[in-house]
């Protein structure tokens, strides 16, 4: 019978060196393995092979602070909040979102608690997708935005500075949880590098107290919360803007007189100057047109104004206290102005800064307008009492139902 094939083959190199030797702090460790393979066939041939193996492995100093780099903050809450828009009565938003709090360790004086919180979407729906979330609310970064944090009071004083009033005013909460936020505003200094515009917070704002917009409970280590908000979204139509037009081909000049002139009109308006009315002229190109706007009895004076707007439904100027009225207001003038015409349609608007005579119990303010032109600039309503702009308002909700532990 022939002998089978004995392969002298190093089996130690298939082998794993003791782990403990490998990880002693200091000095040289020897590890030393030896494996002895006998085969006996029946031509009582036999193979004895020995490898003994001898590896020295140096190792480092152990360091006695152990691994260096940054510890990931500790997690200290962790819950979950949805979030639903609507927008007409139409779904546009519904999201499922995980909340993961993480320690904060900047000032927070007399909060019962604090903590840094990242909302990510786990689930969304909605014709208009959640992309726009109120990061106040999703608590989910959002535009400048970059972080949020909660905290708890069971007493906090919100400060507000009013710029327009110069004033500062304090209100006073109790049981308030309130949303912090860090902003991500930066821009390029010219050089290349880019800079942050504000410091990046956190800013404390007001979020909610139980019973106002939502509510709050907070029972133990479980914190839950809800917020309902409802409003309208105004869009607006501006029919007979005020808006001054840049590079027009022809403007209308302040006047200095009252031009007369051959066509008129005459108008009457609320004195509460809540209404205009708006005129139209078509002056033949290149005519010097004057527009004057008068009073017309001492009973029904007012303050007038006006401005005009060319075919592009912006103002090239306009005029107030030009010239003493006829019959004038206990203060203030009449207006009037001239333009050199385009050859287009012009409209002529005329509202009230009020001023009306005390014993105009009707309230109504009477006025004449006239137009000085070589040619006839075909004078015609536009609009009697009309506003300036038109809106239509579509209500928006959104509601928010979150709970969550804090773990720590």
């Amino acid at each position: 019978m022939r002998a089978p094939l004995i392969l002298g083959f190093p089996l130690a190199i298939l082998g794993c060196t003791d782990k403990s030797d490998d990880t002693a702090a200091g000095g040289a460790v020897t590890n030393t393995i030896t494996n002895t393979v006998t085969n006996t066939n029946t031509n009582t041939v036999t193979n004895t092979v020995t490898n003994t193996i001898t590896n020295t492995v140096t190792t480092g100093t152990t360091g006695t602070t152990g691994t260096t780099g940054t510890t990931a903050p500790a997690e200290v809450f962790s819950g979950a909040l949805t979030y639903t828009e609507t927008y007409d009565g139409d779904t546009t938003c519904d999201a499922e979102i995980a909340l993961t709090g993480t320690e904060y360790t900047g000032d927070c004086d007399g909060c019962t608690f604090a903590f840094q919180v990242e909302g990510e979407i786990t689930k969304e729906s909605g014709s208009a997708g959640c992309d726009d979330m109120y990061a106040q609310l999703s608590l989910v970064p959002s535009g400048s935005v970059s972080t949020n944090y909660l905290a708890h009071w069971d007493e906090w004083v919100y400060e507000y500075y009013s710029w327009w009033y110069g004033t500062t005013y304090y209100y006073y909460y109790d049981d308030v949880l309130v949303w912090g936020y860090g902003v991500d505003y930066v821009y390029e200094n010219g050089s290349g590098g880019y800079l942050h515009y504000y410091y990046p917070g956190p800013y404390w704002n007001f979020a909610l107290a139980d019973g106002d917009k939502g509510t709050l409970t907070i029972d133990g280590n479980n914190v839950s919360w809800t917020f309902s908000y409802a409003g309208t979204y105004n869009e607006y139509t501006y029919l007979y803007s005020d808006w001054y037009c840049h590079g027009a081909a022809s403007y209308f000049y302040d006047g200095a007189a009252n031009y007369g002139g051959f066509w008129s009109g005459t108008g009457e308006l609320d004195c509460d100057g809540y209404y205009i009315d708006v005129w139209e002229i078509t002056p033949t190109a290149g005519d010097t047109v004057s527009v004057t706007i008068d009073t017309v009895s001492a009973r029904t004076t007012f303050d007038p104004y006006m401005w005009v707007n060319d075919g592009d439904s912006c103002s090239i100027g306009s005029a107030d206290d030009s010239f003493a009225c006829t019959y004038p207001p206990p203060t203030y003038e009449c207006p009037s102005g001239t333009l050199t015409a385009d050859g287009g349609t012009y409209q002529v608007v005329v509202g009230s800064y009020g001023d009306c005579d005390s014993k105009n119990a009707s309230g109504v303010s009477e006025y004449s307008i006239t137009v000085d032109s070589p040619s006839d600039p075909g004078l015609s309503v536009l609009g009697d009492n009309v506003t300036s702009s038109s809106v239509v308002s579509t209500p928006w909700t959104i509601e928010v139902q979150a709970s969550g532990t804090l773990l720590k």
